[in-house]
């Protein structure tokens, strides 16, 4: 962007050396704003066609961008996670209305043997500590992705929806013995 104007243009994307072409405008001063996806890592004066070529060092992102990966796949399981155990819990649920409390509890057991949150916290935990970076402000970045994570995991994988089912379960299990021996005469 030139500061002269609140515009920002995309220039184009630099190639596998990191280089890219700044064409001369009107306004001889430019600010690039180097982003690898959507962190900026630096922003540069400068003025195009005054030297053929400049080189700027910029911080290396390749540590965050291993975490941003790792933690999409984390995300994508965890949405996974919740996807199935909600499937699971409202068929539970239903069996458990109708009366087929083995079959709820079949699927109270397969609820069970899904991923918990301590699965997701200790792949967190693992996440944060095995990612090292020298650069303060990329550790902040890094340290905040996970944040946000832990945050959701503990958001969503609460153990309420599948207590309210166990203790719906039990209810219906005590009704069907009261029934069963109601009509036994009992």
């Amino acid at each position: 962007y030139s500061p002269q104007s609140t515009e920002t243009v995309l220039l184009g994307r630099s190639d596998r050396s990191g280089a890219i072409d700044v064409p001369p405008v009107d306004d001889p001063l430019r600010i690039l704003l180097v982003k690898n996806g959507t962190a900026l890592l630096a922003k540069l004066p400068l003025v195009p066609g005054y030297r053929r070529e400049v080189e700027a060092i910029v911080p290396d992102d390749r540590a965050r961008l291993t975490v941003e990966a790792e933690i999409t796949g984390i995300q994508e399981a965890l949405v996974d996670f919740i996807a199935e155990r909600e499937i699971l819990a409202s068929r539970a649920h239903s069996k458990i209305e109708a009366g087929e409390v083995d079959q709820a509890e079949q699927l109270l057991d397969e609820i069970n043997r899904l991923m918990t949150s301590n699965n997701f916290r200790y792949r967190l935990r693992q996440l944060r500590h095995g990612i090292v970076v020298d650069d303060a402000r990329n550790q902040q970045r890094i340290s905040q992705l996970i944040d946000d994570t832990q945050d959701l995991v503990d958001e969503y994988l609460d153990a309420h929806r599948v207590d309210e089912l166990r203790e719906s379960l039990r209810e219906a299990e005590k009704t069907a013995r009261r029934e069963t021996n109601d009509a036994l005469g009992n």
